[in-house]
């Protein structure tokens, strides 16, 4: 089959909705992993917002939908399916279990939005799963699935230690506002660790913060003393992590927090922090206990554990260098985009290119004119206001993408939805028949193609 990057490579493209680019998780299942491929394919990076994701979508030798939950996606991978070119979707999180203190939860808690993504992992021509325990629990909706983990790009130099039992060694945690339950099991255990060490006479260590004040005043009762960092983006955290020598991963047993990834014991590794782990769901795979770091079953295991990384300077040293090391060898994206073109390589309609050789030295992915960026940046404006409720401008805002996109149907779309929450029925139905015929035009001429 004719490739559609035209350079006789595979064009993948990967589908998210409109968001920031900047955190973690974005970066972890989207930015990294787009970038290592890019280095073997030809990549794009697109979001729905962008005014041609329709015709990028559906020309794309292999799409990758990650976590879309909107009807218009089942229209593209039935037309994708007709076409012959494959569609991996991704589920990174338990749409199911949402809990309420996660952005999202009242989103995926709607009946239409789990049906969309159940019926989307069934029609695609495989589901790709961020951890184990997801593939646990979603793996039925797809015979054809696999586990891609969280990688890295690239690993800094490790940096020196003290091996001074007398230096003692800095804690940290680190945790956006739906990681509150994580904060408060955590601070719960070191609640009774600080408390025990101060009645046997130790000198207790600091604990530094990176998250929301309201989060870090969950551990006001802690018995450290703590100092707040404040939150940014990704490579921020990376930043964050350089200063501590102790790390925590602390999770529940709930259904969310057991498909989770594994994100923080990699990120970790790489700055040379021992991560304390709980024993549970991806950590179970990631941690070699004892070698690349240290998990714990309970209260008292996290205490035997917390006391023997602050009492054991070497200890640390020969757990950090074995995880940065772990890392290096098995964690990177490098070798994790070989992982992927070989799963993918094996898809029906999937020329078996393989990978080719180095597609661009950087890793570069695609870009695009800076007219369309500009609409996507306005449409994902335009859709934060509205979630607000300030109708008058999030309109204004969609007309102005209307006027420099008069083909890009969401704009039309989401419009309407404005002009009937106003009281304007009338007017809505005809924007909306008219992002219909965009829509549907705009599938028309990418498969004629």
């Amino acid at each position: 089959m004719a490739h559609a990057s035209g350079l006789g490579m595979p064009h993948c493209v990967f589908l998210s909705h409109p968001q920031s680019r900047d955190s973690g998780d974005y970066q972890h299942r989207v930015t990294l992993p787009a970038r290592a491929l890019a280095r073997h394919w030809s990549v794009e990076d697109l979001q729905t917002s962008h005014p041609r994701f329709v015709e990028r979508a559906l020309r794309a030798d292999l799409l990758i939908v990650c976590m879309v939950a909107e009807p218009v996606i089942e229209r593209l991978v039935q037309a994708r399916n007709a076409a012959g070119r494959p569609t991996a979707y991704e589920i990174s999180d338990d749409f199911e279990h949402f809990p309420r203190s996660v952005p999202g939860h009242t989103f995926y808690s709607l009946p239409q939005t789990r049906r969309v993504i159940g019926d989307l992992a069934a029609a695609s021509t495989m589901v790709q799963f961020s951890s184990h325990g997801l593939r646990q629990a979603y793996g039925h909706l797809n015979p054809r699935h696999a586990v891609f983990a969280n990688q890295l790009d690239a690993l800094p130099p490790l940096g020196p230690r003290s091996l001074d039992p007398g230096n003692l060694p800095v804690l940290g945690w680190a945790g956006s506002a739906g990681h509150a339950d994580d904060a408060m099991r955590l601070a719960t255990l070191l609640g009774a660790w600080a408390r025990r060490r101060r009645d046997l006479g130790h000198a207790l260590p600091v604990l530094r913060l990176m998250c929301a004040p309201l989060i870090a005043r969950l551990f006001d009762g802690c018995g450290l003393r703590t100092e707040l960092h404040p939150t940014g983006d990704f490579a921020s955290y990376l930043g964050f992590l350089t200063g501590l020598d102790l790390g925590f991963a602390c999770i529940g047993d709930d259904r969310f927090s057991l498909g989770r990834s594994d994100g923080k014991f990699i990120e970790m590794a790489s700055r040379g922090v021992v991560c304390l782990a709980s024993d549970l769901g991806e950590y179970r795979h990631a941690i070699d206990d004892g070698r690349t770091g240290l998990r714990f079953a309970d209260e008292p295991g996290f205490l035997r554990a917390l006391d023997s990384l602050v009492d054991d300077p070497e200890a640390r040293m020969r757990i950090r260098s074995a995880a940065y090391d772990h890392v290096a060898r098995h964690r990177l994206h490098t070798h994790g985009a070989l992982e992927r073109i070989a799963v993918y390589g094996e898809l029906p309609g999937l020329h078996r290119a393989g990978a080719r050789g180095l597609a661009r030295d950087d890793g570069a992915v695609t870009a695009d004119p800076a007219t369309d960026e500009a609409v996507a940046g306005r449409v994902l404006t335009a859709a934060l206001r509205h979630r607000e409720g300030r109708h008058d401008i999030a309109l204004d805002l969609y007309v102005a993408c209307m006027q420099d996109a008069p083909s890009f149907y969401l704009p039309w779309e989401r419009a309407s939805f404005i002009a009937r929450a106003l009281g304007s029925s009338e007017e809505g139905e005809v924007l909306a028949n008219l992002a219909e015929r965009k829509l549907q035009q705009a599938i028309d001429a990418a498969c004629a193609r």
